[in-house]
């Protein structure tokens, strides 16, 4: 009966709709990046869009503390071709990018 209940918080974390990401969001990422030292990923060949889902070698992080989000804790970040990006932690897809 726990697994049940756990199986329905489950259910109800994921029927959660996305975020709305503002610009000012994806400044605050890159900023945060920037100052932790974050390493970027470069690959000119890796062309981004929304639903993409990144190579195992794409090095992503939690999102900074200071981003309250609901459910921020599906998701990641990462600099990839010097654009901020925000993927689903299961997944490993770009759910939104800046530019």
């Amino acid at each position: 009966m726990l697994w049940t209940g756990a199986g329905l918080v489950l259910a109800q974390t994921a029927a959660l709709p996305p975020p709305a990401w503002t610009p000012e969001q994806g400044v605050a990422i890159r900023t945060y990046a920037e100052s932790q030292g974050k390493p970027p990923f470069v690959d000119p060949s890796l062309k981004l869009s929304v639903g993409i889902k990144l190579p195992n070698n794409v090095t992503l992080f939690p999102l900074p503390e200071t981003m309250k989000i609901p459910s921020a804790e599906l998701y990641t970040y990462g600099i990839v071709n010097d654009r901020a990006v925000v993927v689903d932690r299961m997944t490993r897809k770009v759910v939104h990018l800046w530019e």
